[in-house]
């Protein structure tokens, strides 16, 4: 007779959690998360802040601030830790995702576009199991929502929008020295291309044969705003979109084995791998040693490989468009301080 016993609800659920994320999933978390960690640090350094303020959904007016305090805590528990490897990153997801979103509900003034979809990601991130048809609906309800979202307004067909939006609010001079005032048909071809853009993009996500073609060219997409307004316009959704395109895109990371006389270093290296994909070896007599799935690399050959390995190259990218983005904060706060010391 067999008295095997079926597992338990708890059981179940620690299972459902605790199964490891793809490196790629894990690089994809932290980008999100130090988005909102530096984006919206004013949320945990500024004790003025309150909530429910210009409140949104009337059912959150009724929560006392002390409990918005309470979660805003939360969060930054939960993204620090992920950053420090104490926490799954199934619960950090889930909690960092939901918080926002009901942060968001309960003040106005919180909402965007782009905090509303990190929120969304982060919290598929926490259910993701081995497919990524969640991320592609989530990506596809972006790009059709802003396509259809333009297509209602007239002035994205006129030119109308993209005019003003080249002459006046981003003053960007080479459209302006091409194109005589009144004249909307270089604005108007721009709306229309940004419409069947977005729409094209929302469309093509959802097909898994064309990811690779669909994430260059959502790329180029946000690329070229990026160089038409001299980097001041869509460089949030162009960092958000990389990550979102990192979860679909199923790249594959393999891990790194780390060997050095001197155990400290890769074990520092692993402890700041943004990937988890770095593996400590045994202890060397001298030459630092990486090993792959491909082979074994000495000295500094092994450096060089392990510096443009996929996992450190991706981190650095998110890393340091992060810095750009928020150049003024890294330097007044972080440079300034540091070089002050000298």
């Amino acid at each position: 007779m067999d008295n095997d016993k079926e597992p338990g609800f708890g059981h179940r659920i620690r299972s459902f959690l605790n199964r490891e994320l793809p490196s790629h999933i894990v690089i994809a978390h932290k980008a999100l998360l130090l988005y909102v960690l530096i984006t919206y640090r004013w949320l945990f350094l500024d004790s003025s802040v309150r909530f429910p303020f210009l409140p949104f959904i009337t059912v959150f007016d009724a929560i006392p601030s002390v409990v918005y305090t309470g979660l805003l805590f939360i969060l930054f528990v939960a993204i620090i830790s992920s950053f420090l490897k104490f926490i799954n990153y199934r619960i950090s997801s889930l909690i960092s995702g939901s918080i926002i979103l009901i942060l968001i509900l309960s003040s106005k003034n919180l909402f965007s576009n782009s905090l509303t979809f990190v929120a969304c990601l982060l919290i598929l991130i926490g259910l993701y199991r081995k497919r990524d048809h969640l991320f592609r609906i989530q990506i596809a309800l972006l790009y059709v929502g802003a396509s259809m979202n333009k297509m209602i307004d007239p002035d994205w067909w006129n030119g109308i929008y993209f005019d003003f939006f080249f002459r006046d609010i981003f003053d960007v001079t080479l459209y302006q020295s091409w194109v005589p005032e009144k004249s909307l048909a270089i604005a108007k071809s721009f709306g229309i291309a940004t419409i069947f853009t977005e729409l094209s993009l929302g469309i093509a996500v959802l097909i898994p044969r064309i990811t690779r073609p669909t994430i260059i060219f959502g790329l180029l997409f946000h690329i070229s705003m990026l160089v038409i307004t001299s980097g001041r316009l869509s460089n949030i959704f162009f960092y958000i979109m990389c990550a979102g395109f990192l979860l679909i895109s199923n790249i594959h990371i393999q891990q790194l084995k780390l060997s050095y006389k001197f155990s400290a270093l890769p074990k520092l290296l692993r402890y700041l791998d943004p990937s988890d994909s770095i593996i400590l070896g045994n202890q060397t007599k001298d030459k630092f040693i990486l090993q792959t799935n491909n082979g074994i690399y000495y000295g500094i050959k092994g450096v060089v490989r392990l510096f443009f390995s996929k996992q450190v190259l991706i981190s650095a990218f998110f890393l340091l468009f992060m810095i750009y983005m928020q150049k003024g904060f890294f330097i007044s706060k972080i440079l300034h301080p540091i070089f002050s010391i000298f």
